[in-house]
Formats: structure tokens, sequence, C-alpha cells
């Protein structure tokens, strides 16, 4: 038996292309399936995705433009499109879910349930528990990405929301940083006081600053949370564990020095593999002993204006009766033309493209952190510069009320990340 991972869905409009994106495309045309998860694989295996959108006709039907766009939301509808497209098993753990609110969150749920799409990556169920071949294999989900929406722990897992130290903890941390995580740890702690470290995250610098922090306390044994805990319990019931993880920065190829410490981490304590998703592009493959670790599978559905984020992994773990699991990768490729993602057994330049990550996924494990930080600015860089480059070729789309809202919230987004360089000079 077979378990086929794909990385991000989208059956929904993105941000810049309200009027012609997926969910009003599937109105017009209902006859054809967007993708076959199952294909070159039986039916009976089960194919899991990440929902990275909101399901939700009460709010898609009721929705005022004054408060946000209809950005990642679809009506109830797609669910029944998910489940003849051959998915059975969902993540919900990432930063779009509570994008429209609590209750369109558990919309989307009971609309996952009347279709029987299962999920996880919630509170109440983190992992699903599957017996294949007389073994327990479990499937852990969890998001390790900020999200500014997320209010409450009775929604999705995730995993590092706060940083709950004590002073003696911060003391002994402060020991393992290196100068400028000394100086975004003092920053962040300031803020934590009032209650405003919100602030500090609309830049990608202190986030990978965070996440290399929270990844030191973790691993010197200073800071335990929950997360760790109920990883190690979930470890202890299963005879395979998959971790299944929101996790990276966006549009880079290669993993954070964080996420592969963390990896290592996992691992150590006893995950078997370790499947991420996100980053809207391709990561490397590594492997530790008998585990794997995909740090980002890339895009499987998504109506992406960035051609680098429209290609994807397709990881099968293939549980044999003789207590082996292999894996082995495929690639997608999304075509923007259609709407329609294909699973391709060989593709040449993406092959190579993902050979180069995997070669080179220890790239950043050893240099200098400011290096990273550079890398991770520019691929934000090129992403906004197609996202600008497709909103302006396709004005004429979009009704002039949305296109006003998106330049307006697009001029606004830019003047907060100035007043917040300012603040923190």
């Amino acid at each position: 038996m077979k378990m086929r991972f794909v990385g991000d869905i989208l059956l929904a409009n993105s941000a810049f292309d309200h009027g012609f994106g997926y969910n009003d495309y599937y109105r017009k045309q209902t006859l054809t399936l967007p993708f076959n998860l199952k294909d070159g694989i039986n039916t009976k295996d089960i194919g899991i995705g990440n929902l990275e959108f909101v399901i939700s006709s009460t709010l898609y039907d009721n929705y005022s433009h004054k408060k946000q766009l209809k950005s990642h939301l679809a009506d109830s509808s797609i669910a029944s499109v998910l489940s003849q497209s051959g998915v059975d098993l969902v993540s919900v753990a990432n930063n779009h879910i509570l994008q429209h609110g609590t209750n369109s969150f558990y919309e989307t749920l009971d609309n996952l349930k009347s279709n029987k799409i299962d999920f996880f990556g919630t509170f109440e169920r983190p992992f699903k528990t599957l017996y294949i071949n007389n073994r327990e294999v479990g499937v852990f989900s969890a998001s390790l990405k900020y999200d500014p929406h997320y209010q409450n722990e009775d929604t999705y897992y995730y995993a590092f929301p706060v940083l709950h130290l004590n002073s003696k903890q911060y003391s002994e941390l402060y020991e393992h940083l290196t100068n400028i995580e000394r100086e975004f740890l003092a920053q962040y702690i300031s803020h934590a006081h009032s209650n405003n470290y919100h602030q500090l995250f609309p830049s990608i610098k202190n986030e990978i600053l965070y996440m290399n922090i929270a990844t030191r306390a973790i691993r010197e044994n200073i800071w335990s949370y929950y997360f760790i805990k109920d990883l190690k319990e979930f470890i202890k019931n299963h005879d395979y564990t998959i971790l299944y993880l929101h996790w990276g920065h966006e549009y880079v190829h290669y993993p954070a020095p964080w996420q592969q410490q963390l990896a290592e981490f996992f691992v150590e304590i006893g995950i078997d593999s370790i499947i991420g998703n996100h980053a809207h592009a391709i990561q490397g493959l590594e492997k530790s002993n008998s585990s794997f670790v995909i740090h980002s599978l890339g895009n499987f559905f998504f109506n992406s204006n960035n051609p680098m984020s429209r290609k994807g992994l397709v990881a099968d773990l293939d549980f044999n009766s003789n207590e082996k699991v292999d894996l082995n990768i495929k690639y997608s490729h999304y075509s923007v033309c259609d709407y329609k993602t294909e699973i391709q057994k060989q593709e040449p330049n993406l092959s190579k493209s993902f050979n180069n990550c995997t070669e080179n996924s220890s790239l950043f494990r050893n240099e200098n952190l400011n290096e990273y930080i550079q890398y991770a600015k520019n691929g934000v860089k090129v992403a906004r510069k197609y996202k600008r480059r497709f909103f302006l070729k396709n004005m004429w789309r979009i009704s002039p009320r949305i296109s006003f809202y998106v330049a307006f919230q697009y001029i606004l987004r830019i003047y907060k990340r100035l007043l917040h360089k300012i603040k923190c000079r």
C-alpha cells in the first residue's frame, strides 16, 4: 500500500485573480476535474495534501469586500471536487486556514466531512493513524509558520506561537546565540512584555531569527514546548511516523539552517520521515540512516503567477510487506492556461532542479546566517515582482473596486514596512 503526499492545494481564487481564478472557472466549467491524485497508483492508496484555502459557501455568497478580498476562499461545492480528484486526507495546519475567521474554519471541516475527506492538523486531531501491513503508521501535521490570524488553540495545530521562557531560561539561551540573534531576542522580549511582538514578523529576517532561536532552545533542552511533548507521545504509540510540516520560507530552493537542525532533532527523537510544504518552491531531499527528509514538495495545484511555483514533487511512500518503506519521487506541473495539474513520470528540467537542490541542500547549514537571510529576501523580491506584473497585466479582468482595493492594500503594506524599519533603528 502507498501513501501519496503532495504539497499546497489552492482550489480557490488567489489575491490577484478575482473574477477569473479557479473558483470562478469551476462555476463556469464543472465537468473537468483539476487533477487526478491517484494517477499511477491504486485507488485504494491514500492521497494526502495541504489544504491551503477555506471552503465556505456561507461566507463566499455573502461576502463584503470592505473586510477583505475573497482570496483563498471557495464555495462548498469545491469539497466534492477534491473528493472526486482522489484526495483522501488533508492537513489544515497552515497560515491560510483562519484567513476568514474561526466560523469559516469549522465550516471547512464540516464540508470536508460531508464529502468523506478526512483531515488532521487540528489541536483536537493533530495526527492520523493508518493500519498498513500490520503496522500502525502515524502522520502528524503542524504549522511552524507565523500567522497573524491565529488567536486560540481550539483551531489548527500551531507549533511555536510564542517563545515562553522564564528569565533563567533566557539567560541560559543567551549563551548559545550569535550577536545578531541576541539583538533580535532583546527586541522580542521588549515587544513581548507589551504583547505587541506581532509587529516584528512582517520581516522575513525576524521570522528566520525567531525560528533559529526557538530551534536552539529546543536542541539545547532549554525549552520543551507542548509540540515536542505531543510529538514524543505520538512516536511512542506508532510503528512508523511521518511528520507533515508547514514550515520554511517562501520562494527559496534551500532550507534554512534552523530547518535542517530541527529536522535532525526530529530524526534523533524517532521520526521516520519528514515531508514539508508552504515554501511554494521545491527543496531537496536529505537522508539520515533510514529516514527521509523532503523540506518542501512545492505546490501541487496552485494558481500562481510565479513560474517556479507551478512545479512540485509528488512523494510516494510504499509500505512493502517486508517492513521496508520505499520513497519514490514523481513530478507535477500546473498549467495556468487550463487550470490543471498533471503528475509526470519524468521531466528533465525539473529533475535537474530537484537534483541540484538535493546536492546543495546543506548550502547554508554552516554559512553565516546573514547570507541565508539575504537569499530569502531575494526570493521574496522576485515573487513580488511577478505579482506586480501579473496584477498590472490583468487589471482589465478585475472590477475597478477590487483593483483599487488591491492597490490600496499594496501601498498600505509598503507604508507599514517602512514604518517598521524606522521604529527598529
